[in-house]
């Protein structure tokens, strides 16, 4: 099922059901090209998890041709994520062809902005040990695919890693390595484009000693961030990240906690705010500067105060001084963080 919304997020028109096939369908991504909407989804009506696709009209959400057939085969095809590259869209997910001997890997597929196939599949992370949760971001040229990855066969522990495609599909470069910390496990990572650079969130650690953290990388897959930025800080998390930009240097991160409340005893959708302007933008406040200076409102290339490369005023609120969580009045505080941003909504699922 599907629901437009209008910028105000009111809704438009009624629900929508893309999928009317018998069997079980989960798991729904969706990108936009600008003119229509490409959403895909696991199809279980077969033996094997296959993946099925419909476009949408972005501006009146009636079907755009038929429905797509985006992978089907022997194996499982789980867990997708898609996304527009300008000229192409990426769709990416779980496949386990190669369980018996590789464990899970990552596969790709191009469709054309009409939904056709652009070359054979493309076999994104193979090695011997299980690649899972894949997800994707475009630059609006190239892709950036990153997904959770096991350290070495036999091993519990797991990475975040990723890879670079340009707008053919091919490889730019080797893996790389997005983890946040090298000794805790990471996993469901996240991506958006924020404008300038790739932002990755994930989670980091498990059970009570987990949280969501962010990094940027450049487009070429450079870390930007040497440490981590922490999201989430008062209460461990228990759901994965979601991810959004404006394209000019924000990006909002909403991920769920579990509220340790004795009268709620729930889980909690919230958000982080990410600000990340280059010198020249436009700005309110230094914390929205990557060199922490807002000078007549425009950010400074770098912060009188702190020289060049360095952060500016409220440098000690992060690690790198760079990216803040933006907070509001009376929101909790901890080491310099707003410990939640907003309360979203109240989840109904409570745990048990």
């Amino acid at each position: 099922m599907a629901q437009r919304l209008g910028a105000d997020g009111s809704s438009v028109g009624g629900e929508l059901t893309l999928g009317a096939d018998p069997g079980h369908q989960s798991h729904p991504a969706i990108a936009s090209d600008g003119q229509s909407y490409l959403v895909v989804w696991e199809d279980g009506s077969q033996p094997t998890v296959a993946l099925l696709g419909i476009r949408l009209d972005a501006q009146t959400g009636m079907r755009r041709g038929s429905g797509l057939v985006i992978a089907r085969g022997s194996s499982n095809h789980v867990q997708p994520k898609v996304a527009w590259g300008g000229s192409s869209y990426l769709v990416v997910w779980t496949d386990d062809r190669n369980r018996a001997t590789a464990g899970l890997d990552v596969y790709g597929a191009r469709l054309d902005a009409s939904g056709n196939r652009l070359g054979a599949e493309l076999a994104l992370a193979t090695s011997a040990v299980d690649e899972a949760d894949p997800t994707v971001a475009s630059d609006g040229t190239g892709f950036l695919v990153a997904w959770t990855g096991v350290h070495a066969p036999g091993s519990s522990d797991t990475d975040v890693r990723g890879l670079l495609l340009d707008a053919t599909g091919a490889p730019q470069g080797g893996e790389l390595s997005m983890e946040a910390n090298p000794v805790v496990a990471e996993s469901a990572p996240r991506l958006t484009f924020d404008g300038t650079d790739y932002v990755v969130a994930s989670l980091v650690g498990t059970g009570a000693q987990s949280g969501v953290f962010a990094r940027r990388l450049t487009r070429a897959g450079a870390i930007v961030d040497p440490q981590a930025i922490p999201l989430s800080v008062a209460t461990p998390v228990v759901e994965s990240a979601a991810l959004a930009s404006d394209g000019a240097g924000h990006t909002l991160v909403a991920f769920g906690g579990f509220d340790p409340d004795p009268m709620l005893l729930s889980t909690r959708a919230r958000a982080a705010i990410l600000t990340s302007l280059p010198g020249g933008a436009a700005c309110s406040t230094p914390d929205e500067c990557e060199s922490g200076a807002c000078e007549s409102r425009v950010c400074a290339a770098q912060a009188g105060a702190a020289g060049a490369g360095g952060a500016g005023p409220n440098a000690g609120d992060l690690p790198n001084g760079r990216y803040r969580p933006g907070c509001a009045s009376g929101d909790a505080r901890a080491s310099g963080l707003c410990a939640w941003l907003v309360l979203v909504v109240l989840l109904r699922r409570r745990l048990r």
